[in-house]
């Protein structure tokens, strides 16, 4: 006898070879999607590591003759004290016998007079009148002015009509002068001078150039261009 197979359970083979490959391609999507959460995962790790590891050698490599540390915390690695390549001269230190020293001198004509006047005598007491006074002692005290207040300046550019044609002209402001207000060239030069030269040494930041400008010339920092 005969056996007749079912038709109901027989499966088309291209059909069972496409869903094959569509179930690879999905799970080799799945795997690919978690591969790269996970690599970024990594790359976020190494780069906190990579900056901790910089943080921990410049930590170990600070001493108190890079870094503000006193030089008891350099313990037993502490660096060798240079040597001068100079040779003795035999000379003591300091100043040499015939060199001209510079002293601060006092001035036959100072800028401001301060009279000073005793108010009761030391003796009995009494009051002490300013006319009565019989000789005095100066000291002399060098110091910088008080600052001024800023100098305005208003440029102002005229318009005038010409007699032969009619026509008018107005004149044109100066260079430099572009906008309504505005601070001047020395400010601007000052602000450089101190931000670029005088103040990048060290510790001092942007806000001690602020102060000086608020103080010193009263402006402020901020608007200030340059």
């Amino acid at each position: 006898m005969s056996l007749t197979p079912d038709t109901a359970c027989d499966q088309d083979p291209g059909e069972a070879l496409a869903l094959s490959v569509a179930e690879t391609i999905a799970r080799l999507q799945a795997e690919k999607v978690a591969l790269q959460e996970s690599l970024a995962a990594s790359q976020e790790a190494i780069a906190t590591l990579t900056a901790r590891v910089a943080e921990l050698e410049r930590q170990l490599g600070l001493n108190s003759r890079n870094s503000g540390k006193p030089p008891s915390s350099d313990g037993l690695k502490k660096s060798p004290r240079t040597t001068s390549l100079r040779e003795p001269s035999g000379k003591k230190p300091g100043g040499q016998p015939g060199h001209k020293g510079e002293t601060l001198c006092q001035v036959a004509e100072p800028d401001v007079t301060l009279d000073h006047y005793p108010s009761h005598c030391a003796s009995c007491g009494s009051d002490l009148p300013p006319d009565p006074a019989t000789e005095y002692s100066a000291r002399q005290v060098f110091d910088l002015p008080e600052p001024q207040p800023l100098v305005v300046t208003e440029h102002r550019a005229h318009a005038c009509r010409c007699g032969h044609c009619g026509e008018v002209t107005r004149a044109t402001f100066p260079d430099g002068v572009t906008a309504l207000v505005q601070y001047g060239a020395r400010i601007a030069a000052f602000v450089v001078s101190l931000l670029h030269y005088q103040l990048r040494r060290g510790s001092i930041r942007l806000s001690l150039l602020r102060n000086a400008c608020c103080s010193e010339i009263r402006i402020p920092f901020s608007r200030v261009k340059f």
